[in-house]
């Protein structure tokens, strides 16, 4: 399925800026509401189940950063697809995407790093994405020096599923969650500031 980096990464970058907030030493966990998926072209809940986002851990330490992510449901069988997509933004222009997508081809990661809107960097060495159907979940495991070892950062996320239906027009039709925000139609949750461990 694929949604696309660039796309989240300008609807969320303004949302992402470092301004004072409430931070989290090394490691949180931020319980989003179950039943909130919504049709980005109506901005209406939906009721989907696949995808919708429950949990999201972060574990930031000196040397990598894991990332877990847990679902109501997570069928990549057949038709059905699931991508997650993080972004995280540092006090500096820099900001970082990452892009796990599971259907019944496999599982695929993404990276990317950014510098204001320029794009610089496409790989991360050693990044891994486990995706477990039966426990319903996601764990994306990167090195720091990923996110440049930064200090300080906030996380936004989105997923997204897909079952293969169809718009009159021949489009797919996509129920996304926005994982720090329930039920919004818009890309704008954010985490508090991580201070890396």
């Amino acid at each position: 399925m694929g949604i696309s980096i660039r796309g989240v990464a300008a609807a969320t970058a303004a949302a992402l800026i470092m301004a004072p907030s409430a931070a989290w030493a090394g490691t949180i966990a931020h319980a989003d509401m179950a039943a909130d998926m919504f049709d980005p072209a109506t901005g209406l809940t939906v009721a989907a189940t696949n995808g919708d986002v429950t949990n999201i851990g972060v574990d930031y330490g000196k040397k990598v950063m894991t990332t877990t992510v847990s679902f109501t449901d997570l069928d990549v069988s057949g038709v059905n697809a699931v991508d997650l997509t993080v972004l995280i933004r540092t006090k500096t222009k820099k900001f970082f995407a990452l892009n796990a997508s599971a259907d019944a081809a496999g599982n695929t990661l993404r990276y990317a790093k950014f510098v204001g809107k320029k794009h610089t960097s496409k790989k991360c060495a050693r990044a891994t994405l486990a995706v477990d159907t039966d426990a319903n979940t996601m764990v994306i495991t990167m090195p720091s020096s990923c996110l440049d070892s930064s200090k300080k950062i906030k996380m936004s996320a989105v997923s997204s599923s897909t079952d293969g239906s169809v718009t009159a027009e021949g489009s797919p039709i996509i129920a996304l969650d926005d994982v720090f925000t329930d039920g919004s139609a818009e890309f704008d949750g954010v985490s508090a500031v991580i201070v890396r461990g």
